[in-house]
């Protein structure tokens, strides 16, 4: 029984390893995202001018606005053509059939991946009838961990039928097939599991955070899984439920929760950078800590610090978790969500920064501390061991 659980254990973390790596070779195209997002915040978000945004008053700015978004649209909706890219070129196969087949996964002309929990909800989403199977016009937009199902899937496709393939016919059938039947079995299999899970996960949150009987429980659990959620790129399908509690209760009770979450992760970034001397994680826990604070930008310090550090990915979850209970406990919502970091005061009315600015020093201070002490226990066990 042993011998079973250590190598499930063993299984566990290399299949972490080899999901942190992938992800950390696309952060600099989310850091672009991030620096461009600053200024569209600037421009279209913050009432600077007499209570009005500076795109709404300066038609100069408003095209800045509306042209800057590319960025923001190319970084946020195309994450699965970089993600698949980046675990094919991570497991030897063929990149161009991954940038091919994470095209596939963002069509043109159907719904929006991110549209697609509240299409269901609004009953507009459509189907595509191929006579073995309906399935949903829609893409995976903003969804990561199909897109690296993806691309593993289409590596052992292209390494299976190169074996099989005769050199005369191969450029006519290895790429053929392993793009096609990738981009067919994600639609048919992958996808449909991915968003049944979504599915659920979306409406139990619903159900945890607005029932009054548990809702501080409710907060507490979602703060400790917030971080989990984001790892894995399941927190996007929380997107409908946001949605709908914005549009039928005026408010939401996630978003401070999320925001907390990736500002937690921040704070344990920084307390890495300040106490670990090991180059290449001091190195990312300095790009951490200055764009996960800064912008709001999760990823550098989840995949470049809290996925590598194991006293950092506790203190940021414990950290979370604390901030959601408090949040819940003072009823901290936003009326708006999508401003992340410390620009997303923007999301809350006025009178709610004081119990919302509690929430982010809870979230921010505590993962900094627990993750500073931790990493100096782990040292006086190490120079312990060592004596």
């Amino acid at each position: 029984m042993n011998g079973i659980v250590f190598r499930l254990g063993k299984s566990v973390r290399v299949a972490f390893k080899h999901y942190s790596t992938i992800i950390i070779s696309i952060i600099p195209c989310i850091i672009v995202v991030s620096l461009v997002g600053v200024v569209l915040n600037i421009l279209t978000a913050m009432p600077l001018v007499h209570g009005q945004t500076i795109a709404s008053v300066s038609p100069i700015a408003a095209d800045w606005g509306a042209f800057l978004q590319i960025f923001s649209t190319c970084g946020i909706m195309a994450i699965p053509v970089y993600v698949t890219w980046s675990t094919v070129r991570h497991f030897g196969g063929t990149e161009l059939y991954g940038l091919f087949v994470g095209l596939t996964l963002i069509p043109a002309g159907v719904m929006s991946g991110l549209d697609y929990g509240s299409g269901l909800l609004l009953g507009t989403v459509e189907y595509w009838n191929l006579g073995i199977a309906e399935i949903p016009r829609a893409g995976f937009q903003g969804q990561m961990l199909v897109a690296i199902f993806a691309g593993a899937l289409v590596v052992a496709l292209e390494r299976f039928l190169t074996r099989i393939t005769p050199k005369l016919v191969y450029i006519f059938v290895v790429p053929l097939l392993s793009v096609t039947l990738t981009t067919l079995l994600v639609y048919l299999v992958v996808g449909p599991a991915a968003r049944f899970l979504e599915q659920g996960l979306a409406g139990a949150v619903d159900v945890i955070l607005n029932d009054e009987s548990f809702k501080v429980v409710g907060g507490l659990f979602m703060g400790l899984t917030a971080i989990p959620m984001m790892t894995f790129g399941i927190h996007l399908a929380l997107v409908s439920v946001q949605l709908q509690q914005i549009t039928s209760l005026g408010s939401s009770s996630l978003w401070p929760i999320q925001v907390s979450a990736v500002l937690a992760c921040g704070g344990a970034a920084l307390a890495v950078f300040l106490f670990e001397k090991e180059k290449e994680l001091h190195e990312s826990a300095r790009e951490g800590a200055l764009v996960t604070l800064g912008l709001g930008t999760v990823e550098p310090a989840l995949f470049g610090v809290c996925c590598r550090e194991k006293a950092a990915m506790a203190g940021a979850i414990v950290a979370a978790g604390a901030a959601g209970f408090l949040g819940r406990l003072l009823g901290c919502c936003s009326t708006s969500f999508g401003v992340n970091g410390f620009f997303s005061f923007l999301n809350f009315p006025v009178e709610q920064w004081l119990r919302y600015g509690l929430m982010l020093s809870v979230a921010t201070g505590g993962s900094f501390f627990l993750t500073a002490g931790m990493l100096w226990v782990k040292k006086r066990r190490n120079k312990g061991g060592e004596q």
